[in-house]
This record gives structure tokens, C-alpha cells and sequence, in this order.
């Protein structure tokens, strides 16, 4: 059986960029369907992705 390689967090970055691109909600589950991994590893990197966004758009 084949893994997957691990999800890094610049994926998790670009999958949210992408869905964000999209017109799209950032959901953990969303960003699963395009990186894979598991629930509780994308969620921590898509909780830092908002994190990064909300810093860059605070005055």
C-alpha cells in the first residue's frame, strides 16, 4: 500500500489560497479534498493560514 506524503503546510497554504481564489469557503475539510492528510494535522495548518491572514490584513 502506498502513503501519501506528508502534508506540509506550504501545500495547506496554496490549497487555501486556491480555494480562496475560488470564491470558495477555507474549510479543513476542503483543504483535505486537495492536500489529503488527516483532519487534526490540516486543521492546526489551516488555523496558522488564517492566522498569517488576518496578521497581513490587520492595520
Amino acid at each position: 500500500m502506498e502513503r501519501k506524503s506528508k502534508v506540509t503546510q506550504s501545500a495547506a497554504n496554496a490549497a487555501c489560497e486556491q480555494l480562496q481564489a475560488d470564491s470558495k469557503n477555507v474549510t479543513v475539510n476542503a483543504v483535505i479534498g486537495i492536500t489529503g492528510g488527516s483532519f487534526s494535522t490540516v486543521g492546526d495548518m489551516v488555523k496558522l493560514w488564517r492566522e498569517e491572514q488576518a496578521a497581513h490584513s490587520a492595520p
